[in-house]
């Protein structure tokens, strides 16, 4: 199996998610995508891989996906543990609260 399959588990496979390139509509299923991820390597790894391996190969390193003065991250509360339960990811009614760019647009709280 060569390295840029999905199924490759080391991180920096090169392997990124298909909606985190695909701007749109495609979104709506991203966190089906995750949890499908997460049963092929470990929950940690597909949240990274959506997150830093992302922002490395856009050139973000330290923009984007890490929580820093200065950078720009949106941030998810999770109605239970998706490290523990990945399936959480593929329900958004299980995001109880959501901030984007700094504003909070969801909370269920």
């Amino acid at each position: 199996m060569d390295s840029q399959s999905p199924s490759a588990p080391e991180y920096g496979s090169g392997w990124v998610p298909i909606s985190s390139a695909q701007p749109g509509p495609a979104q709506d299923r991203r966190g089906k995508e995750l949890s499908l991820r997460a049963a092929l390597e470990t929950p940690m790894e597909a949240l990274v891989a959506a997150t830093r391996t992302n922002a490395e190969i856009l050139g973000l390193s330290g923009q984007v996906s890490v929580i820093a003065p200065g950078a720009q991250a949106d941030l998810l509360l999770w109605n239970g543990n998706p490290l523990e339960d990945p399936e959480l990811f593929s329900d958004p009614t299980n995001a109880v609260l959501v901030i984007q760019a700094g504003q909070i647009v969801k909370d269920l709280r």
